[in-house]
């Protein structure tokens, strides 16, 4: 019988948190079409890795279901591992479909993924046998239960489901399943320009007639292999009209973690326009459709056939002339990828005509646009093309408590304000609380119901210190209103409710429909967690005390840690207020009177909605507002009590700068004009008041000029010349000269060499790289390899990788994982009570030998107190005095009970003295049998 672990593994509630523990062998893998007499189509085979214990591997195919799937027959061989330990039925397999439904069995102490698959019956009790030796095996599953189907990428899960043993088995499974097949997908749209009427499966691949019909389309060709990052060689093709979408038949070929949605592709119009599609880091144009485009079967690295259609219309791409295309492996750091792809393009084609909006009061008109394409679209009200006024809407009510002063558009989203008075407020509370199951903490909260109340925020460090038991979801939260009104809202599906509460029952508890914790709450990881719940339909309303409940749930648990619990919620507060009803800021929302807080209106003033007082006299001049002809405090006249219209002082000089022609008055404030005042002078100012600056005609007829002091008397070498003959400079300097001599590259008449230096020596550069191949450094050049060289300037071809060991370039091997080269393993005994245990071994070879009981490794009693050379646990205790009436001849450790007594000769048979003549006294007698008297 196969030993059982199972009190060993964590409840199946803790089971998720335990697999994310699983060393995982490979995380993606794909499985390859096998071979089938009956149906090649449904028949997929795959090998594992070497699974440890509780290690799993999954491996993904893309196939198509029309129905539900009803069975699989399954074929297993099994590698390694150890017989006695290692059986078939250890093999726990989990089918995953696209539609997100899954199926799992087998195993032997792991028996689920935890990852909510409908569990099937265990595999045949004939599997119950060394896996290796009993291969093959043979079984079908009925699937009909997991409610399998769909189009699309498939999952086969498989983990090593046993620890006994702690052996590595590899798994090579054939599984050939009834209704699955890997074709018969495509558009199933007979409207569709490539409608299949082949296919049974519609994979949405559908591409409808462009403008001008579906003859208006050109296909190309490509196929590349490529680097991460790296581009393919452009291909043109000559075309006209406007891009509509581009349907896609991929063969991919990928290595490693490679997957058909690194593919990037760029498309760029006879305008010189483009736009680049797919791809994970790589961006070629700034007109970018986003990489989720690709269908999520591309994010797997699946190998195979793929087809995809894309509405690339936003791109807006047209032109008449030569169109590119490019293949490019978009994502920088995976190996290296072949892509087969066929490429149609609709809309485009050698007699199309150019699509787009004709519409010249559309934002996105184009006026070389020769049919409308019906895509015209306008600037909405934040003034984006084709825009929803998403960008600028909000709430636009000032007196709302999410007032957006940035709003130009009203969303619907105001939270209004029922009392203006007390404003927007809420009631926020810190507690600390550690509750156990079916307890509570009742808080009693003095406030005020401001209308409906809106939303409760939470915010709580949980931890589980009692009981793994404990979810952060257990917590209760209810709130009875000062009229009794009890609401409670939060739990879990699992948590006991008012049946099982005494507070809620007694309370007449009701729960608030549709609120309560996110799923990510029902976990007992320890953290923080925050929430929102609506209270707008609890009912809740009132003046007074309001209690608040803080309840654990789940009526089987210990104390949960419930710390730093943070709430606030909008519509309730603690209002503190004015009870005089003729003062501005009265309401009668008040939790707490206090009349000192109330203020009135006065003289010009008055009350505002919201309870300030509004002055009314802007220049507290003590005319009011209403009746004040001049208010401005910068008016000569503004506190005038004739109350007349505003008068301003000002400069009243016209030549002055400052020269205001309304002013009433001259303030002072004219700045000075300053002139010549000389009437001689050629710049005589009749309008100055400040005497400055005179000058006068020089010998060349210029005012205040210097004289005829230039280079040509009274001017300069005109711009552009070098002397006064109109001559102009050379590139080499020269008044009047004739320049760079032909042919050469500098005055002196020097030559470029090959890397472009003028008279360089420079006689060669073969890869005209701009380094002279006598000064080219050789190294690897591939910044991913391990003996990259920064400094190489030409590759040697000689890049590297690092082995398993850590060595560059090396062939190492690590098969055990530890992290020790096998070729640096040091065999022996590593057990630490062992008496050969070996401190330098690295992976123990079974040599391990141990003590006897009671003993050490040297033979010695481990414990031996009277140093008799006879151990503890082996003593004797008795008479060890042979002339004794009791004396015990196996006693090895004398207890002081001898005793003498020749004279009592009444039973000489009852040899032991015990009263009765038995067995013993015989036995003591034989014992001493042939032995010479005293």
């Amino acid at each position: 019988m196969k030993p059982q672990l199972n009190a060993f593994l964590p409840s199946l509630s803790c089971l998720n948190g335990w697999l994310g523990t699983l060393a995982i062998a490979l995380s993606m893998v794909c499985l390859s079409p096998g071979t089938s007499s009956a149906q090649a189509d449904t028949a997929w085979s795959f090998v594992s890795a070497p699974l440890n214990g509780w290690t799993e591997q999954s491996f993904y195919f893309q196939a198509n279901a029309t129905d539900t799937l009803s069975d699989v027959q399954i074929v297993l061989n099994a590698q390694g591992g150890n017989n006695s330990n290692n059986w078939a039925s250890d093999l726990l397999i989990a089918i995953v479909a696209p539609n997100g439904n899954g199926v799992e069995w087998g195993g032997d102490n792991l028996t689920s993924f935890n990852s909510g698959y409908t569990s099937l019956s265990d595999w045949p009790a004939g599997w119950n046998s060394g896996a290796e030796s009993g291969s093959p095996w043979f079984h079908t599953a009925d699937l009909s239960s997991g409610q399998l189907f769909g189009s699309g990428i498939w999952e086969i899960r498989v983990a090593n489901g046993s620890d006994a043993g702690n052996a590595n088995v590899s798994y090579a499974l054939d599984l050939a399943f009834t209704g699955l097949t890997s074709g018969g997908a495509g558009c199933m749209d007979a409207t569709a320009c490539n409608y299949d009427a082949t296919a049974f499966v519609d994979d949405g691949t559908c591409a409808y007639a462009p403008i001008g019909g579906c003859a208006c389309q050109t296909s190309v060709s490509l196929t590349e292999t490529l680097a991460g990052a790296e581009f393919g060689s452009p291909l043109s093709f000559t075309g006209s009209g406007a891009l509509s979408e581009v349907h896609i038949a991929l063969e991919f070929q990928g290595e490693g973690s490679s997957r058909p949605a690194d593919m990037l592709i760029q498309v760029t119009s006879p305008q010189g326009e483009c736009t680049s599609f797919g791809g994970v880091d790589v961006t070629v144009c700034d007109n970018h459709v986003n990489g989720s485009a690709w269908p999520t079967a591309w994010d797997f690295p699946v190998t195979g056939n793929l087809t995809v259609t894309l509405d690339l219309s936003s791109a807006q791409l047209l032109g008449d002339g030569e169109w590119t295309v490019t293949l490019v492996n978009g994502n920088s750091s995976v190996a290296a990828s072949t892509y087969s792809a066929d490429i149609t393009f609709y809309g485009i084609c050698a007699d199309g005509a150019l699509a787009g909006c004709t519409d010249s009061t559309a934002c996105n008109y184009q006026p070389s646009a020769e049919i409308d394409n019906g895509v015209c679209t306008w600037l909405d009200a934040c003034g984006v093309c084709g825009g929803d006024n998403g960008t600028c809407s909000g709430c636009t009510y000032e007196f709302a408590c999410n007032y957006d002063s940035l709003a130009i558009v009203d969303d619907g989203s105001c939270n209004l304000i029922e009392d203006l008075v007390v404003g927007c407020c809420s009631f926020t509370q810190v507690v600390n609380e550690a509750i156990s199951g079916n307890q509570s903490t009742v808080l009693t909260l003095p406030a005020s119901a401001i209308g409906d109340l809106g939303n409760f925020e939470i915010s709580v460090d949980f931890q589980a210190t009692g009981s793994l038991k404990n979810w952060a979801s257990d917590l209760i939260i209810s709130l009875i209103d000062p009229n009794g009104t009890c609401a409670y809202f939060g739990g879990n599906s699992k948590t006991e409710s008012d049946d099982n509460s005494p507070y809620l029952a007694a309370n007449n508890c009701t729960e608030i429909a549709g609120q309560g914790w996110p799923e990510s709450w029902d976990t007992n990881v320890a953290g923080t967690y925050t929430a929102t719940v609506n209270l707008s339909s609890a009912g809740l309303n009132g003046i007074g005390d309001w209690d608040l409940g803080l309840h654990n749930g789940d009526i089987n648990t210990s104390p949960a840690e419930y710390n730093a619990l943070v709430w606030s919620v909008d519509g309730l507060c603690n209002v503190e207020g004015c009870t005089d009803t003729l003062a501005c800021n009265y309401t009668p929302n008040i939790t707490l009177a206090n009349d000192d807080l109330c203020v009135y209106a006065t003289g010009c003033e008055t009350c505002n909605p919201d309870g300030t007082v509004e002055a009314n006299d802007d220049d507290a001049d003590g005319i009011c507002n209403a009746d004040d002809l001049c208010s401005d405090t910068t008016a000569v006249n503004f506190d005038d009590a004739a109350n007349g219209a505003c008068l301003y002082g000002g400069c009243t000089n016209p030549c002055a700068s400052n020269y205001n022609p309304e002013a009433a008055e001259d303030d002072g404030s004219c700045a000075p004009v300053p002139g010549c005042m000389d009437v001689a002078a050629c710049n005589f100012d009749a309008c100055a008041d400040q005497n400055e600056g005179c000058t006068y005609p020089d010998a060349c007829g210029i005012c205040g000029g210097p004289g005829a002091i230039y280079e040509c008397g009274c001017s300069d070498i005109p711009e552009g010349d070098c002397d006064c003959a109109g001559n102009q400079l050379d590139e080499c300097g020269v008044c009047g000269g004739q320049g760079i001599p032909e042919g050469a590259c500098d005055c002196a008449g020097n030559q470029p060499d090959a890397i472009g230096v003028c008279g360089g020596t420079c006689t060669c550069d073969v890869d005209e790289n701009g380094v002279c191949d006598s000064e080219e450094i050789l190294g690897c050049m591939s910044e991913t390899a391990c003996n990259y060289d920064p400094a190489a300037t030409r590759d040697n071809g000689a890049c590297a990788t690092l082995d398993a060991c850590g060595v560059c370039g090396g062939t190492g091997s690590d098969l055990d994982g530890d992290g020790i080269c096998d070729s640096e393993e040091i065999l022996g005994c590593t057990y630490p009570g062992a008496c050969n245990l070996d401190t330098t071994a690295t992976q123990d070879d079974g040599s391990c030998t141990f003590p006897d009981t009671g003993y050490d490794c040297n033979g010695e009693c481990l414990e031996d107190q009277d140093g008799d050379g006879v151990c503890n646990d082996f003593e004797v205790r008795g008479c060890m005095e042979p002339e004794a009436d009791n004396f015990h001849p196996a006693a090895t450790d004398d207890d002081g009970t001898c005793y003498f007594n020749p004279c009592d000769d009444s039973c000489p048979a009852d040899v032991n003295e015990d009263g009765i003549i038995g067995v013993q006294d015989v036995l003591m007698v034989l014992s001493l049998y042939d032995a010479a008297c005293p």
